[in-house]
């Protein structure tokens, strides 16, 4: 049909098509918006980071086709992302967890008073950006990946669920007569894995199971317990960042055993940046959400019906009574594994086979860093002779996991533990009976109500029998064994403005690198026991506006200063003379003060002037440089960590010193044990 035949209207109509620069510009924001986007729980809806502004992302897009003669305006930009990115928002505000240094750099973005603190801010934020959306595309290649080659390797997600939307009963509008706190709480973990295939799992635990290690090993476990097919050589692993449930040594270890049983031959382990790990399970959980907020769900088995309909492809559910207690199982003396040190620095991990046959673990601060370190791998696993047990422990629904911890201290006191918690828990479950029979019985099916009870009786039957042996309550679908497959071989710039160096804004935005290590710990880099007895040159960080904590005259306080300009640096790059602006508060606890610039009159007459010094590094001892503070002036609680154990180890020593009849100068006091702690960083990156 011709356009005319349609309508006499039509006569004079234009059918405009998108131009060559808006399918350009089409291209440019899909790729855009899958790095820096985060998918939102409940919504359904993709935000950009709330320090960013539609201006900013437009200047990058004119920065990206600088090459092209022609890009689009301002305003046709804003007309194509509404038009084709509806769902696309930057909000004014976060309903999650924020990045602390996004929201620190937007603050000083905003209230900067010159254009060079401006830009600074803008250069620090953008580098910031896309060091987070390197890591969102590193785990996307690795999923992909795992989709195309099976034979190869396979991907799991782990992520847990907000537990303020998951409880039981459930209601989608929730009666005014109905106590929330009365409701049994749910907590759901959510897990995707890509294996040519996506499978979806959830695993359900009510609020008595911990949320840490334990559980998402538990988690892991399982889905390799339950896998179809053989295992391939490799894994890859994406879990939520948090030090709590995932990066940590508990984790590590189980990880490593994976290899040293010849599970697999090589897992990479890999973290997005806190306040940015919204990723693909998240869109899961939006779904769940939905379908919680249409539907009711009275009983445990409505509750999974109802998140297995919401999503394609269907989740396996899973209810979880107990974890293995596999933090126990490797602390039990003699240990099975060396502690590493400086795990929380880094974000991607590699764990892999040796040629000694021994279990090694790499580290990268970022998955775009070329090398991992150190060279030859930690080794963390410790072979010991004799077999041991690994035991799992069922727990009491209704009850949190911090009140039975604190109710079975307070009897074990008194001697009355059987006695107290078999009591406490049968009348913990008479109290919530009660009120979910006055309050919520009434909206229950007679099948609900029958459910409900038999739950009741089975909650009071753990407590009056909770001092049998442990072993007795055990049940039988937990397995720590698996058929061990055959053995398998093993394997395998951004533009800057001219204020600063590209190696500075990388330390400035994500500090200094920090390999992992076992032994005893070291002082962390930038400590000034570490910059001094290292002897790699450390206080080169120091530079232009960095805050300074040195040791005040009293030798048992500090003083706060910032460097203004360094006058001069010695042979190996460490600042000489600084020209600082000292700091004052006002209030008599200087860890809970807010610092502003010391003002003093000259002779105690006249307006008062910015107190500024000269001053030599030789007179004076660091306590900690290159922090910053809150948005509200305060210290931070990592420089106030830095500040008091730097004022006990010279206060230690001073005393050690005059305990010998001699007592050395407080700049120079570095006691023996500290002088032998290179850092890791003071290695070169060897491939």
């Amino acid at each position: 049909m011709r356009l005319e035949d349609k309508h006499p209207a039509a006569l004079n109509t234009v059918v405009r098509q998108p131009s060559a620069q808006a399918f350009i510009l089409l291209e440019w924001l899909d790729s855009f918006f899958l790095s820096h986007c985060e998918r939102q729980p409940g919504d359904g809806k993709y935000h950009l980071p709330n320090n960013f502004t539609k201006k900013e992302v437009y200047d990058h897009y004119k920065t990206d086709m600088s090459q092209m003669q022609s890009v689009l305006q301002y305003s046709s930009f804003k007309r194509y992302w509404l038009k084709y990115y509806p769902l696309v928002t930057i909000p004014t505000t976060k309903k999650f967890s924020v990045c602390d240094f996004c929201e620190l750099y937007k603050t000083k973005r905003d209230k900067a008073v010159t254009k060079l603190e401006k830009a600074e801010a803008i250069e620090a934020l953008q580098l910031h950006r896309k060091q987070q959306a390197e890591e969102r595309a590193a785990a996307g290649r690795r999923r992909w990946k795992a989709l195309d080659t099976p034979k190869d390797c396979a991907y799991i997600q782990i992520d847990g669920m907000d537990q303020k939307k998951t409880a039981l009963p459930h209601f989608s509008k929730q009666p005014q007569s109905v106590d929330g706190a009365a409701l049994v709480g749910v907590h759901l973990v959510g897990a995707m894995v890509f294996h040519g295939k996506m499978q979806t799992r959830a695993f359900l635990t009510y609020n008595n199971i911990k949320s840490d290690s334990n559980l998402t090993i538990t988690v892991l476990h399982k889905i390799l317990l339950e896998w179809e097919g053989p295992l391939p050589p490799t894994l890859y692993l994406q879990l939520d960042n948090t030090i709590r449930e995932n990066k940590n040594n508990i984790l590590f270890a189980y990880l490593a055993m994976l290899l040293d049983r010849n599970i697999f031959s090589k897992i990479k382990l890999g973290f997005l940046l806190v306040g940015h790990t919204h990723d693909f399970v998240d869109q899961m959980f939006s779904r769940f959400s939905q379908a919680l907020r249409r539907e009711n769900a009275f009983t445990m088995s409505r509750f999974r019906s109802v998140i297995q309909n919401s999503y394609d492809p269907k989740p396996i559910t899973s209810v979880l009574l107990q974890t293995w207690d596999f933090k126990n199982f490797i602390e039990t003396e003699p240990k099975l594994f060396r502690t590493l040190n400086d795990i929380t620095h880094n974000q991607q991990y590699k764990f892999k086979l040796a040629s000694t046959l021994d279990v090694r673990v790499w580290c990268k601060q970022f998955s775009t860093d070329q090398t991992w370190e150190p060279p030859a791998g930690v080794k963390n696993y410790v072979n010991v002779d004799g077999a041991r047990l690994m035991l799992a422990f069922q727990q009491l629904p209704l009850k949190s996991y911090a009140e039975i911890r604190r109710q079975t201290k307070r009897a074990q006191n008194k001697g009355t533990l059987e006695t107290a918690q078999e009591r406490d828990v049968v009348r913990h479950v008479q109290a919530i009976r009660q009120d979910i029979q006055a309050h919520c019985y009434p909206f229950f099916e007679d099948v609900e109500k029958e459910w409900w009870n038999h739950w009741f009786f089975q909650q009071e039957d753990i407590g009056r029998n909770i001092g049998r042996s442990i072993r007795e309550r055990l049940t039988g679908d937990m397995c720590w064994l698996w058929h061990v497959p055959p053995e398998r071989d093993a394997e395998e710039e951004v533009e800057l403005l001219a204020v600063t160096t590209a190696e500075d804004l990388r330390r400035r935005v994500f500090g200094i690198r920090r390999p992992i290590y076992s032994g005893p710990r070291k002082p962390p880099p930038g400590s000034i026991a570490a910059d001094r007895a290292a002897h790699i040159g450390e206080l080169t960080e120091i530079h232009d506006k960095s805050f300074l904590a040195v040791l005040a005259e009293d030798e048992v306080s500090f003083w706060i200063c910032q460097v203004l300009k360094i006058n001069g640096r010695n042979e190996a790059g460490e600042p000489t003379e600084i020209m600082i602006q000292w700091y004052a508060t006002e209030d008599s606890n200087p860890y809970t003060g807010k610092f502003y610039p010391e003002k003093r009159r000259s002779n105690g007459k006249g307006r008062p002037v910015l107190f500024r010094q000269k001053v030599n590094l030789e007179a004076i001892t660091i306590l900690s440089f290159n922090f910053i503070f809150t948005t509200t002036r305060r210290l931070r609680r990592i420089t106030e960590r830095q500040i008091r154990t730097g004022l006990f180890r010279i206060a230690r020593d001073k005393e050690a010193s005059e305990l010998d009849g001699n007592i050395s100068p407080a700049s120079d006091i570095v006691s023996d044990e500290e002088t032998d702690c290179s850092g890791p960083d003071s290695d070169p990156d060897v491939q």
